[in-house]
Protein backbone atom coordinates (compact mmCIF):
# COMPACT_ATOMS: atom_id res chain seq x y z
CA UNK A 1 0.00 0.00 0.00
CA UNK A 2 2.59 2.52 0.55
CA UNK A 3 3.07 5.76 2.75
CA UNK A 4 -0.53 6.86 2.16
CA UNK A 5 -1.94 4.76 4.60
CA UNK A 6 0.49 5.70 7.07
CA UNK A 7 -1.91 7.93 8.91
CA UNK A 8 -3.66 7.99 12.28
CA UNK A 9 -7.24 7.08 13.66
CA UNK A 10 -9.44 9.62 13.50
CA UNK A 11 -13.06 10.32 15.10
CA UNK A 12 -15.30 9.21 12.17
CA UNK A 13 -14.31 5.72 10.97
CA UNK A 14 -17.11 4.84 8.86
CA UNK A 15 -15.39 7.50 7.23
CA UNK A 16 -11.58 6.41 6.94
CA UNK A 17 -11.79 3.83 4.46
CA UNK A 18 -13.65 5.17 1.75
CA UNK A 19 -11.57 8.41 2.32
CA UNK A 20 -7.87 6.04 2.02
CA UNK A 21 -9.65 4.22 -1.07
CA UNK A 22 -10.00 7.13 -2.93
CA UNK A 23 -7.02 8.98 -2.12
CA UNK A 24 -4.64 5.62 -2.66
CA UNK A 25 -6.98 4.42 -5.39
CA UNK A 26 -7.44 0.98 -3.38
CA UNK A 27 -10.58 -0.55 -2.73
CA UNK A 28 -12.15 -1.00 0.17
CA UNK A 29 -11.81 -4.20 1.30
CA UNK A 30 -9.80 -6.34 3.97
CA UNK A 31 -7.03 -5.68 3.88
CA UNK A 32 -7.81 -1.74 3.35
CA UNK A 33 -9.80 -2.38 6.69
CA UNK A 34 -6.96 -3.83 8.59
CA UNK A 35 -4.66 -1.94 7.50
CA UNK A 36 -6.49 1.05 9.13
CA UNK A 37 -7.05 -0.96 12.33
CA UNK A 38 -3.04 -1.59 12.82
CA UNK A 39 -2.05 1.69 11.62
CA UNK A 40 -4.41 2.94 13.53
CA UNK A 41 -3.31 1.80 16.99
CA UNK A 42 0.34 2.27 16.46
CA UNK A 43 0.39 6.04 14.36
CA UNK A 44 0.43 9.34 16.66
CA UNK A 45 -2.88 10.48 17.04
CA UNK A 46 -2.04 14.02 15.62
CA UNK A 47 -2.35 15.04 12.26
CA UNK A 48 0.07 17.73 12.13
CA UNK A 49 1.89 18.06 8.93
CA UNK A 50 5.30 20.45 10.11
CA UNK A 51 6.48 22.10 7.37
CA UNK A 52 9.64 23.26 9.52
CA UNK A 53 10.38 19.34 9.01
CA UNK A 54 10.08 19.46 4.59
CA UNK A 55 11.92 22.52 4.91
CA UNK A 56 14.41 20.88 6.79
CA UNK A 57 14.74 18.11 4.23
CA UNK A 58 14.90 20.69 1.28
CA UNK A 59 17.85 22.55 2.51
CA UNK A 60 19.86 18.66 2.75
CA UNK A 61 19.14 18.04 -0.60
CA UNK A 62 19.92 21.57 -1.93
CA UNK A 63 22.81 20.59 -1.85
CA UNK A 64 22.78 18.07 -4.41
CA UNK A 65 19.57 18.74 -6.36
CA UNK A 66 19.54 22.26 -7.87
CA UNK A 67 15.77 21.88 -8.43
CA UNK A 68 15.04 21.68 -5.14
CA UNK A 69 16.52 25.39 -4.79
CA UNK A 70 13.24 26.55 -6.37
CA UNK A 71 11.29 24.09 -4.03
CA UNK A 72 9.22 25.40 -0.92
CA UNK A 73 8.02 23.23 1.25
CA UNK A 74 4.39 24.21 0.62
CA UNK A 75 4.86 22.51 -2.48
CA UNK A 76 5.22 19.45 -0.26
CA UNK A 77 1.83 19.58 1.94
CA UNK A 78 -1.65 19.09 0.47
CA UNK A 79 -4.00 18.84 3.51
CA UNK A 80 -6.87 17.72 1.47
CA UNK A 81 -6.59 14.04 2.90
CA UNK A 82 -5.91 15.52 6.19
CA UNK A 83 -9.09 17.45 6.36
CA UNK A 84 -11.21 15.37 5.67
CA UNK A 85 -10.66 12.38 8.25
CA UNK A 86 -10.66 15.19 10.92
Amino acid sequence: MGPGLAITHCRNARRDPSSISRYTRSPINEDLELTYKVEGSIMDRGLNVRTEAIEATLEEIRKDTPKAALAKAGDFVDLRFVNELV
